[in-house]
């Protein structure tokens, strides 16, 4: 028993002795194949690097290239300046036979890796003005797959850095289409071929989810062009990223908040005019209208003069409408509270209070006799004329006496007195009544007006919104 067990044990010693064996050789044969191929100081290792390879057939024929782009992650769109910083994957694929070799000379090594300065790499650069390209990680971190055959697969992480035109119209809702394009200056077509690989919708699956965009789309176009500096056509590789901005943060800190002034505001003017509370109101809503309009204009300071924001401009209409809130807050309580005495309120403004709006406020009906009538009752020994201009008569048929007389006398001019003071007292309070009732009519007004300016306006920013959508 005991030895069968180590008879297990031996064999299984021995496979991993001849595994171990079998791998250190084969790092040894690559080890060989990468000093004999590549680092041999020879001129056919330095064409290697300085030479463009031959076709496949062997031919002078162009190179062929097949180029993609992967996993692209959105680091920054700066809209101020008009610019987008992006990473991705640049997938790049050709045939060198110079690097072929025979897989049994190398006990069966058919393929290895090695830094990309090593061998010859097709010189991609940027054709987008004011544009960047250039490698996102160190020379070390880098490396070239090669196959026995001379197939070369090389996928170098990239950084591109390229202006696009930000149109910040719909804001932040706003939809933007970049474009990076890149191709080779030093190659033209007949040198070197672009041949898309899996052109068309490129994949964007490994988004990091950036902060405040997201692909929507990609696309990838090839192009070919003669410039008028070169008689030789140069192809073109068209990178198209379709950006849509989250709007959820923008939502909860602009469009909420002005919103919200935007229904506080008409509700203002159903405040008496002549509380102070009104103004204060109106002036909290224009500080905070003003901070957000900063806030605004600080984030979209890159928009174009022909195509201003529309969320600039409702925050403009908004401080336009809570100046003239606090103007119609200013002179409804001028109305309300300054004492009128011989100005009266128009005709047709005192029907439209006493008839129209009247009954909509609840204003009730003017009375300007009630004094009157109130005297009456609480004197009844007294009368009035219908014209209240005759003297109040005393009747007392049991007086004879002079001094009866005087003392009557005395008393009518007392009474006759107070009715006129009565009389002017109440035409006084029936006047400012009626201006008050003019100043609630005016902030009625203009309640409503901003009620249905704030509706129309809502309304038209959301169906520019659906063009978007």
């Amino acid at each position: 028993m005991k030895y069968n067990q180590l008879l297990k044990v031996s064999a299984l010693l021995s496979s991993i002795f001849l595994v171990s064996q079998a791998a250190g050789w084969k790092v040894e044969e690559e080890e060989r194949l990468i000093q004999e191929k590549f680092l041999n100081d020879t001129v056919a290792a330095k064409s290697l690097v300085l030479v463009r390879p031959p076709a496949a057939d062997g031919s002078n024929k162009a190179t062929n290239v097949s180029l993609s782009y992967n996993q692209i992650i959105v680091h920054e769109v700066d809209d101020t300046n008009g610019y987008i910083s992006v990473s991705m994957w640049e997938s790049m694929v050709w045939t060198d036979k110079r690097l072929s070799w025979t897989p049994d000379d190398y006990d069966g090594v058919d393929k290895i890796t090695i830094p990309p300065s090593y061998i010859w790499l097709p010189a991609i650069s940027v054709y987008t003005p004011s544009s960047e390209l250039g490698l996102a990680e160190d020379e070390t971190g880098r490396k070239v797959v090669i196959a026995a055959d001379g197939n070369v697969v090389y996928v170098p992480t990239k950084r591109a850095r390229f202006r696009c035109d930000v149109d910040l119209k719909y804001f932040p809702y706003d939809v933007q289409v970049c474009h990076l394009k890149v191709g080779s200056w030093v190659h033209h077509q007949k040198e070197l071929n672009i041949i898309g690989r899996n052109f068309g919708l490129v994949d964007t699956s490994f988004d990091l989810h950036h902060t405040d965009w997201k692909i929507n789309s990609s696309l990838i176009t090839s192009t070919s062009q003669v410039y008028s500096c070169c008689l030789e056509t140069y192809q073109t590789i068209d990178l198209k990223l379709v950006l849509v901005r989250k709007a959820a943060f923008f939502y909860y800190i602009f469009i909420i908040p002005t919103a919200t002034i935007n229904v506080i505001l008409p509700f203002i003017h159903f405040i008496p005019p002549t509380g102070s509370q009104k103004t204060n109101a109106a002036g909290l809503l224009l500080v905070g209208s003003i901070l957000m309009h900063l806030m605004l204009y600080q984030q979209l300071r890159g928009f174009a003069e022909d195509n201003v924001p529309l969320l600039l401009k409702i925050f403009d209409t908004q401080l336009t409408m809570i100046v003239t809130s606090i103007v119609i807050s200013a002179s409804t309580a001028s109305l309300a509270s300054v004492k009128h005495t011989s100005c009266r309120v128009p005709a047709f403004m005192r029907k439209i209070l006493s008839v129209v709006f009247g009954r909509i406020c609840c204003f009730g009906r003017n009375e300007a006799n009630g004094d009157f009538t109130r005297l009456q009752e609480m004197m009844p020994s007294v009368q009035f004329d219908a014209n209240h201009d005759s003297a109040p008569i005393v009747s007392n048929e049991q007086s004879e006496h002079g001094d009866q007389r005087q003392q009557q006398s005395s008393i009518e001019s007392s009474l006759q007195y107070l009715s006129e003071e009565m009389r002017l007292a109440s035409e006084r309070r029936q006047l400012e009544k009626e201006w008050y009732q003019v100043a609630i009519l005016i902030d009625r007004l203009a309640a409503f007006i901003f009620i249905i300016y704030t509706i129309v306006m809502y309304a038209r920013f959301s169906a520019n919104l659906e063009k978007v959508a």
